[in-house]
């Protein structure tokens, strides 16, 4: 089902980007009442429009624990029984 569900989301995007690339009118204007063509037009497409970025960047340092350089010696407890098991 899930790949049924991708496959159709592709299909249906693909189309969109198909019919906006292949949309024109006879005089090749820009007409107000179509909801491709102002989907089409955008503020980037004018030479006048500069965009202006502002990043803020923040940063916040989280203090580091320092870890030993040798880790601590625990002694061992044996588990096992001194003989073989039975065979």
């Amino acid at each position: 089902m899930r790949l049924v569900l991708t496959l159709l989301t592709a299909l249906l995007l693909l189309f969109a980007d198909f019919t906006s690339a292949e949309h024109h009118h006879e005089d090749y204007q820009l007409h107000t009442d179509c909801s491709v063509c102002i989907l089409q037009h955008s503020q980037i497409d004018t030479s006048s429009y500069k965009p202006q970025i502002k990043l803020h960047l923040r940063i916040s340092l989280l203090p580091v624990e320092e870890k030993p350089e040798t880790l601590p010696l625990k002694t061992l407890l044996k588990t096992t029984k001194d003989r073989a098991p039975p065979a």
